[in-house]
């Protein structure tokens, strides 16, 4: 399982020219889309704090998404940008193996945020790994059942 808190995001450039309300919403991909809410900063500023915190079960996460909204009362909302995270190659290959390496310690990691009209903005998310470890089936219980067999 890892353990997911997102902090902030540093060099937003928020359009037209006024600080606004930033948004983020959270997903996994594996076989199944996976959402884990939508958060929203307290203060107006091109560099919004978050510290929303979730846990993503690994069989639940291929890809995780983050898409970050700016909200005004007067305007409509609209997208800021993406992080998308390769977590198998990201755990297996890049910087998120020390995490693999070191369970339950926090590591901290920015994403660059892709489609944005800014050069360099980054997303801020502190991760930790803890295995988990499931319960086996006890084939005992399903003994008595009736077993049907389609072909």
């Amino acid at each position: 399982m890892i353990h997911i808190k997102v902090i902030g995001a540093e060099n937003l450039l928020l359009l037209p020219d006024k600080p606004k309300k930033t948004r983020i919403s959270c997903y996994s991909y594996s076989s199944y889309r996976y959402y884990y809410g939508t958060f929203k900063s307290k203060e107006k500023s091109t560099t919004p704090e978050f510290n929303a915190e979730f846990d993503v079960d690994l069989f639940r996460a291929i890809n995780l998404s983050f898409s970050l909204f700016m909200s005004d009362d007067t305007l409509p909302v609209s997208l800021i940008g993406n992080v998308s995270i390769d977590l198998p190659q990201f755990l297996i290959k890049g910087v998120g193996k020390r995490m693999l390496d070191s369970p339950s310690t926090t590591f901290s990691f920015k994403f660059p945020i892709t489609d944005c009209v800014n050069e360099k903005p980054f997303l801020i998310l502190q991760m930790s790994y803890k295995p988990k470890e499931y319960e086996p089936i006890n084939i005992e219980e399903f003994k008595e059942l009736p077993i049907v067999h389609l072909w």
